[in-house]
């Protein structure tokens, strides 16, 4: 049965993230669910971080700071062993929650009281060159584990709400996936356990040329073979296959962004006939389509 009034622990690690840092703890002070703490991870931050950090007077902040920096996944392992909640939330330091996210999601929990959710996430919000883009996406808690692997689901990760028990369960996050230990952990745990969605707008994630994101993306296809060997073990499943397809035609892709077009053609010899087809059909619509206009 849940906790009424459960405690969450707010994972918050940062690396040089003064720029939008100030909103992100706001957006925390400001929830309307009060019963949490906030563990902030100083990955040895070169910038003014600790010092905007420093400035929040909250007896629920906690501070902890490295000396030498390491991977966002060995970096989160670390905070996890500082949570005292029941359950873990994670906010990175460049999105926003709105006021009543913890609050929304907690509900969304006691109301749906006859299944058991270890993680529950909420839609987001994109903010891109000051833009707002609304992601919209069905779910089903039944295809949760197939729809992670063929990455038709896309989870945001500052809205994840997650059992602490299921954490140290699943042993955190797999220190050899520094870029895709998220879709790793969502992946294993949907394989045994219930996620479950509310579909409400509760988080802004940013993307600009300095997030996490956009720089997994672009490092020179590190991003790419990293979840291919994350689906590696789950083949056996269509849609794990499906997704090692849809990554190997995004990194080819990427290829000829940056024009490795030697690159291009040793990785096309390893396309299977059907993955080189809508290859072809994928390239025509991004690149050609708009010149028959």
């Amino acid at each position: 049965m849940l906790n009424a009034n459960p405690k969450i622990s707010i994972l918050m690690n940062c690396l040089n993230g003064e720029e939008f840092l100030e909103s992100a703890i706001s957006s925390v002070i400001n929830q309307t669910y009060s019963n949490w703490e906030l563990i902030f991870y100083n990955n040895a931050s070169i910038d003014e971080s600790k010092n905007i950090f420093l400035s929040f007077k909250d007896e629920r902040l906690q501070y902890f700071e490295r000396t030498s920096t390491i991977d966002i996944a060995l970096a989160r392992n670390d905070a996890l062993l500082h949570a005292s909640g029941a359950w873990i939330a994670i906010l990175d330091v460049d999105d926003i929650w709105s006021d009543n996210k913890l609050e929304r999601q907690l509900q969304a929990l006691g109301d749906n009281h006859l299944i058991d959710p270890k993680v529950i996430f909420t839609s987001c919000e994109v903010i891109m060159d000051n833009k707002k883009i609304y992601i919209n996406q069905d779910f089903s808690p039944e295809t949760a584990f197939n729809d992670l692997l063929s990455l038709n689901l896309s989870v945001p990760w500052s809205s994840v709400l997650i059992s602490k028990e299921t954490f140290f369960a699943l042993q955190g996050f797999n220190n050899a996936y520094p870029s895709a230990h998220d879709l790793d952990f969502l992946i294993r745990c949907a394989k045994k356990n219930t996620l479950f969605h509310v579909d409400e707008n509760l988080v802004s994630i940013r993307h600009h040329e300095n997030s996490l994101s956009s720089i997994n993306k672009n490092k020179k296809g590190d991003y790419y073979f990293e979840i291919m060997d994350v689906l590696k073990p789950y083949l056996e499943f269509k849609a794990a296959v499906l997704g090692t397809s849809k990554m190997k035609l995004s990194y080819l892709f990427l290829l000829i962004k940056n024009i490795q077009l030697i690159a291009l053609c040793k990785n096309l010899i390893g396309v299977s006939r059907e993955e080189f087809k809508y290859f072809l059909i994928i390239l025509y619509r991004r690149f050609w389509k708009s010149l028959d206009k």
